[in-house]
């Protein structure tokens, strides 16, 4: 099949691709790259495959296709080795490429063999190896390894943040690597929450306003988790201040969270009225993104069940239905199991 360059879009206002000697140095706008490769098909991949036969050093085509078979391969199978080979290339070439943060770029091991992975595997370790001052690469790195190999992972994110301190996305992956539930969907482990604070309240300075503000909902699970009650509160002032600015919409998220950080100082302090009040603000939120999908966090829910206020908590479930209307029969289950006298298993809702 012959392809006409006119099938090949430049679409990248602003990129650029120059060629050092053997060293690819590439800058991408990452936003583009993901717009288009939702409008692509197969037969669009396979233009693109044929293309890159000819001319493989086209990193930005590469990015586009390495995201779309991070959306396909797993319903045809038969994409993978295409897949595979592509991340290769460009783990090879353009290490540097900031776009190779994203899971697109990454090989699992269990679905696309251990062989694969472990050329990629090696492939970081030689960049890392030959340019130990390169704070990119090293995030680079331990993205790929974030999910096969989380101490190789916790390395590579740890020199990122010792060659680029100021940089606050290094700062937050490597306190998102910490802040895991351990095993079962049970809330976090103390001693995860206090090994990732810092690192967040890293990546929460050096952002900008609008950042700060998405990023507080984390901070305030982090500082409660950690038993951090004082920086907890600054946090919970912080999303005060931020209500009266409404950065960009953040509205229903602020009202949410700043409640909750409000009722669990209450909680704190033993005055579970307050507590009850606060859970049931929350409530009152019009709703987000996030708390319409993935619904509300459960973390002041329990605590208030914890000291004997089913009422409450039930009134807060039904308040919630408001916004997290594909959440209702969730809740009649956790509703159930309270009149039950059982303590609702909130699983991933103490985690969002």
């Amino acid at each position: 099949m012959k392809i006409r360059k006119a099938l090949i879009p430049v679409f990248l206002a602003g990129s650029f691709a120059v060629c050092a000697g053997n060293d690819l140095k590439v800058a991408i706008d990452g936003a583009k790259v993901f717009q288009e490769a939702r409008t692509w098909n197969a037969e669009k991949a396979e233009q693109i495959e044929e293309y890159l036969r000819n001319t493989p050093d086209d990193p930005l085509q590469r990015s586009i296709l390495a995201l779309y078979y991070f959306a396909s391969a797993h319903k045809d199978q038969s994409l993978r080795p295409k897949k595979i080979r592509n991340i290769l290339w460009m783990i090879e070439h353009c290490p540097r490429l900031a776009i190779m943060s994203h899971p697109a770029f990454r090989i699992n091991p269990l679905l696309e063999g251990k062989d694969a992975y472990q050329k990629g595997a090696v492939l970081w370790e030689t960049h890392r190896q030959e340019n130990p001052s390169n704070a990119v690469i090293a995030a680079n790195a331990a993205s790929y390894f974030l999910t096969s190999e989380k101490e190789k992972a916790e390395t590579c994110y740890l020199k990122a943040r010792e060659l680029d301190p100021e940089n606050p996305v290094y700062a937050w992956n490597l306190a998102n690597l910490y802040f895991q539930p351990a095993g079962v969907l049970e809330g976090i482990e103390p001693e995860a929450a206090r090994k990732a604070l810092p690192h967040y309240k890293d990546a929460y300075r050096l952002s900008d306003l609008t950042t700060r503000s998405r990023r507080l909902p984390t901070l305030v699970k982090a500082a409660w988790y950690a038993g951090d009650f004082g920086q907890l509160q600054i946090f919970a002032a912080d999303m005060k201040q931020m209500l009266k600015s409404d950065p960009k919409g953040n509205q229903g998220s602020l009202i949410f969270w700043a409640n909750t950080a409000d009722g669990l100082l209450a909680v704190h302090r033993g005055n579970y009225r307050e507590a009850a009040d606060c859970l049931l603000k929350s409530a009152e939120t019009p709703g987000s993104t996030k708390l319409n999908s993935f619904g509300p966090n459960m973390l002041l829910a329990r605590a208030v069940l914890e000291h004997g206020d089913k009422e409450s908590v039930l009134k807060f479930f039904t308040r919630c239905e408001r916004f997290w209307k594909i959440g209702k029969k969730q809740m009649e289950r956790w509703a159930k199991d309270m009149r039950l006298g059982d303590m609702p298993n909130f699983g991933a809702h103490l985690y969002y």
